[in-house]
Order: structure tokens, then sequence, then C-alpha cells
């Protein structure tokens, strides 16, 4: 049996995170009808045991508000070069144009602010600094999201 990939690697790192999201193995359990060995072979990163995509969504589907979430499918969209944003809720009340411009403004300045303090001791955004602005770029893809949204709603509108 040769080794597993680098992508199946991270498979089961992304496997790992989110059984700990729903409480570990026994809670997994619980709510996948899985047994705990079955679950943890596909936590382990030498062994190319892959989550089934029903077992995904079962675990996928009590993990809302954890970070991270969705865990499995926001791996299989990075891996595939796709960022995950999630869409607006379509039963939110109307839109509040100046909120979303000054969030806008607010969450651009925080990643341009970041970066320009990675870059005043080197020139350069270092692996760790990098990691650091994760959060400020998604932050950002989520308001854009939002508003690119609302637009598309609003030229719907017959005026």
């Amino acid at each position: 049996m040769s080794a597993p990939s680098s992508g199946e690697q991270a498979q089961a790192r992304a496997a790992k995170k989110l059984i700990e999201a729903v409480g570990g193995l026994e809670a997994a359990s619980a709510y996948t009808g899985k047994s705990t060995s079955q679950l943890s072979r596909y936590c382990l990163r030498d062994r190319p045991d892959s989550m089934p995509v029903n077992v995904v969504q079962q675990l996928e589907d009590v993990t809302h508000g954890h970070h991270g979430h969705p865990v499995m499918t926001r791996h299989l969209a990075l891996a595939s070069g796709y960022a995950l944003v999630r869409l607006p809720d379509p039963m939110a009340p109307p839109t509040c144009w100046s909120q979303f411009v000054s969030i806008l403004a607010k969450e651009g300045g925080d990643i341009m602010s970041g970066i320009c303090m990675d870059l005043a001791d080197d020139n350069d955004v270092s692996p760790h600094e990098a990691q650091k602005r994760l959060t400020d770029a998604d932050e950002l893809l989520d308001i854009a999201v939002q508003i690119r949204n609302a637009l598309r709603e609003r030229a719907k509108v017959k005026s």
C-alpha cells in the first residue's frame, strides 16, 4: 500500500477537525451511526480512508456556529482553488447600504493596515503573518458577497 498523498493527508486533518467540532468520536458516532473506530480511521493521515459525503453532511449539519464551519466543505473548496463564502440570509431585513459601505471600509482597512505592518520590518509577508491575515481576508470576502447579493436583489426590483 502506498503512502497517502498530501491531499489525502489534508483531508484526514479536516476530518479530525470536523469530528472535534461535533464533540469528539462518541458524539460523531451518535450523529452518524458509524463506529468510533471507523470515524477514527477517517482521521489517520497514514491511511487512505476518506470520510463519505453523507457522513460529512451529517456532521456539518450539527456544527453551524462553530469556527471554520463547514470544515470539510471548506477544505474541499480550497483544495480545488475556490473560496467558500456563506450567502446572506434571504429573509434578512431590507438592505442598509450605508452599513455595507462602513463594514466594507472597516474590513478593507483592517487587512491593508495589517499587511502594511507586516511589510514594515522586512518588506515581506511571512507565512506566520499571512496566517494572521486570513481572518481579515475572509471577513472582506464575506462583506463583498453580501454587497454582491444585495445588488443582484436590487437589480431585480423594477423602479
